[in-house]
C-alpha cells in the first residue's frame, strides 16, 4: 500500500469525526434553550386515579 494513500485514509476519517462533533454541539446548543417539561408529580389525592381503573379502597 501506499503512503500517501493511508495518509489520506486518516485525514478524511479526523475530517469526518470533527465535522460529527459540529453537528451534535449545534444539536445539543439548539436544545439547550428549551427545557423539556416534565409531567406533574401526583399529589396525595391523585394516587390510584388514573382512567379506566378503580380508586384503591
Amino acid at each position: 500500500m501506499n503512503l500517501g494513500i493511508i495518509g489520506q485514509a486518516a485525514a478524511l476519517f479526523a475530517v469526518t469525526n470533527i465535522d460529527d462533533i459540529l453537528v451534535l454541539a449545534l444539536f445539543f446548543a439548539q436544545g439547550a434553550g428549551h427545557p423539556v417539561p416534565r409531567p406533574a408529580a401526583a399529589g396525595p389525592g391523585r394516587q390510584g386515579r388514573r382512567p379506566g381503573m378503580a380508586a384503591p379502597s
